[in-house]
């Protein structure tokens, strides 16, 4: 494709989303929505939510002036849900949902791509390649309790010593698994192969491969969601070895079920089956019974692992994940995961300054434009993306965190309301409501059994993306404006207001989002109580003033109960550029940038400021393309902030690492992820190295989580160098 006409293509699609914003909307009383999930490759569900019953309608098409198809579905409800079952592959579609009240009530035009639909074919109703014989109901009984027993139907299932291929083919027509084969038998694998293609699901569900011995599979280790055995079926004996078997299956969660269903002409003996996993050294469960014969085990997480499940690590906000990567010191002792997507195609620019990736019990969750994707963070498999138009949300050094992940579901803010949705499947299983008329949900947090919240006053947010006003990297106007919050809440994990704190309350003030973080069993904030901010009309608030009157203020995290309201010194520095607050082990680290950096301590207990060897003040770095924002982050006992790093104890300087370049740190254990050019990795004791070519984005993209490096594309935008434009994962070498 020659460059004028990827600029032609993409000019093109801009234009259409800038004309679908001028389309005036009808009067429709929407409560929820609209939204898309992708089912398979040609279909489409839309989903929304109404105030009032009503029937419900989809008109949609491939331009935005010519919305010529249309689906109807005439029983009234509240909750709707419409499925477009002829969308193209790779086409870009545009919509708009309503009800028919004495005439069609229309809302604006919103768009999908089909393009970014990453399901797996259907073969459900594939045709057995196999002849019938005595062995036909024994695989599709073995096939239906193994998904039954392990609920696993997504990633990748490994068969191994998958003889002819019939339980991969019964595994593959029950689930979205893309199942591998091996096996060390020629003549086994290459029949598999011929009647996998026969049915037509070889290559795009099923792939099978001959392997020398199985004893040493040409796989990266943890690839494999669930770990199967054909040949324990046919053969009643457990092939190749454990250990290499155990090696393969993912961590967090990932499921080897083995075993043979009753009535195999070869039975299998529980003796046989315990003593091989026993070699092993594995923890198993083992049942027999009319379903026959199964041992099943399941992978903990890996030793050491930590998990990215907010915007800075977690809800102290410190910027690290506390994983300790299962001790690799640098670039030389990983091994390549996987390559996957998302690819700079489904995000908006590596400049906005997007949320961070978020990761947690081997998940990871990546926002892209006006989209969200789930992927497995061990093998890259895609589980489940959402088309949501109204979940643009930038300029985060700005605002606070709205995505969090915990170990089993994902929580997301969109517009008034926060969906917890299922990690696994991406269905919206719960709406925590803000109820509030006029304002937006702010934050989002997971901590203890609750999930905290924040209002703040409607359409606050930044949402520009186009041109360089939106890379957000200014010293002074509106792209230094913070993001405000009116009051803030926990909600239980049902959905219901355990507690508020509302700034309208006499002594309250408004709330800076950045500076929302918790840990020590309180949530901590920066409140502004000058009047001028008080009566601001936005909740993007850009006024000289908001640096007036501050508080420090702590919360029972339980109670909302105030622990106390510290007046913040008229010495500590305007944070007209950014301004953040951090918790780590009973200390609150608060950063300013205005003409240079501030780092300022206070005692998490009581909220006064430590003033022995603190603060600290130091120039900006000279490459002030967005490293002016930076942000600090916490490893160990020290604080790492831009060029300089400090004990956090004494105050004294140490060893700072290496961040040169525009976006933060992440960290580890024991490491700093950053861009310097490319990804880089510091390492307290064996200093940098970096991976080539592949480009973090200006912000917070390369996490560190469950045991692995993360770096789903952060590049979009940018051919300076020559990126590596997709999503990889990096591993620590060895068993």
């Amino acid at each position: 494709m020659t460059g004028f006409f990827k600029r032609s293509v993409f000019l093109t699609v801009i234009a259409a989303v800038l004309f679908i914003t001028t389309v005036p909307a009808q009067a429709v009383d929407m409560k929820l929505g609209p939204y898309v999930q992708f089912t398979d490759p040609h279909t489409a569900v839309v989903r929304w939510e109404t105030a009032t019953a009503e029937d419900s309608i989809v008109v949609y098409g491939d331009s935005p002036i010519t919305l010529d198809a249309r689906v109807e579905d005439a029983t009234a409800k509240t909750v709707h849900e419409v499925t477009l079952s002829d969308v193209y592959i790779k086409e870009k579609y545009f919509y708009r949902v309503g009800y028919d009240d004495s005439g069609d009530q229309l809302t604006d035009v919103f768009w999908f791509d089909n393009a970014k639909n990453f399901t797996g074919v259907d073969v459900s109703a594939a045709s057995d390649p196999y002849s019938p014989d005595s062995y036909t109901t024994l695989y599709q009984n073995a096939a239906a309790h193994i998904v039954a027993e392990t609920g696993i139907t997504k990633g990748i299932c490994l068969v191994y010593g998958c003889g002819e291929g019939r339980l991969a083919f019964e595994i593959a027509k029950l689930t979205d698994l893309t199942v591998v084969g091996v096996d060390d038998n020629l003549t086994k694998i290459n029949t598999a192969a011929e009647k996998l293609m026969q049915a037509g699901v070889y290559g795009n569900r099923v792939i099978v491969r001959h392997v020398s011995t199985l004893g040493t599979l040409p796989f990266t280790k943890y690839m494999a969601n669930l770990v199967v055995s054909d040949r324990m079926i046919t053969d009643g004996s457990c092939p190749g070895d454990v250990g290499e078997m155990f090696r393969v299956l993912r961590p967090s969660g990932g499921v080897a079920f083995l075993g043979q269903p009753s009535g195999c002409p070869n039975p299998l003996t529980q003796t046989a089956l315990e003593s091989w996993l026993s070699a092993g050294s594995l923890t198993y469960t083992t049942t027999s019974d009319s379903n026959g014969l199964w041992s099943k085990v399941v992978k903990p997480e890996v030793t050491g692992t930590g998990w990215w499940t907010q915007q800075y690590g977690g809800a102290h906000n410190n910027g690290n994940s506390n994983d300790t990567l299962e001790g690799a010191t640098g670039k030389n002792d990983f091994d390549l995961q996987w390559i996957s997507w998302p690819d700079s195609d489904t995000q908006v620019d590596r400049m906005v300054r997007a949320h961070s990736p978020v990761a947690n019990n081997g998940r990871m969750m990546h926002l892209g434009f006006n989209r969200v994707m789930t992927l497995d963070s061990y093998n890259g498999t895609m589980l489940w993306t959402l088309e949501i138009p109204q979940l643009m949300r930038l300029n985060i050094p700005r605002d606070a965190s709205f995505i969090c992940a915990d170990d089993d579901c994902m929580y997301l803010a969109v517009k008034d309301n926060c969906w917890r949705l299922d990690g696994d499947t991406g269905i919206r299983s719960l709406t925590h409501r803000l109820n509030d008329p006029g304002h937006d949900w702010g934050c989002v947090f997971r901590y203890g059994d609750k999930l905290y919240g924040s209002a703040v006053i409607e359409n606050a947010f930044h949402t520009t993306w186009w041109g360089t006003s939106a890379w957000f990297d200014a010293t002074s106007g509106d792209q230094t404006a913070q993001i405000c919050s009116k009051y803030i809440f926990a909600d239980n994990l049902a959905g219901s207001r355990v507690w508020t704190y509302d700034s309208a309350d006499a002594d309250k003030g408004v709330i800076i989002n950045s500076t929302i973080c918790l840990g020590g069993g309180r949530i901590y904030f920066v409140e502004s109580r000058d009047p001028d901010v008080e009566s601001y009309s936005s909740g993007r608030v850009g006024i000289a003033d908001l640096w007036n009157n501050q508080y420090l203020v702590a919360l029972n995290a339980d109670t909302g109960a105030i622990i106390y309201q510290q007046p913040i010194s008229a010495s500590v520095a305007d944070g007209t550029v950014i301004f953040y607050l951090l918790y780590t082990n009973e200390t609150l680290l608060l950063a300013a940038s205005d003409t240079q950096y501030h780092l300022y301590k206070f005692n998490a207990v009581d909220g006064v400021e430590v003033t022995t060897n603190w603060p600290k003040s130091f120039a900006w770095a000279s490459n002030n393309h967005g490293h002016h924002m930076d942000r600090p982050a916490v490893m160990g006992d020290n604080v790492y902030y831009s060029t300089q790093a400090y004990n956090i104890s004494t105050g004294t300087s140490v060893s700072a690492g290496t961040n040169g370049h525009c976006g933060i740190v992440a960290g580890t254990a024991n490491a700093l992820l950053s861009r310097e050019g490319n990804i880089n990795m510091w390492h307290k004791t064996a200093g940098s190295s970096n991976w080539a070519n592949i480009r973090p984005n200006c912000w917070l993209s390369t996490i560190g989580s469950g045991g692995m490096i993360l770096a789903p594309d952060g590049g979009g935008g940018c051919d300076c160098y020559g990126w590596f434009h997709t999503s990889v994962a990096f591993v620590k070498s060895g068993p």
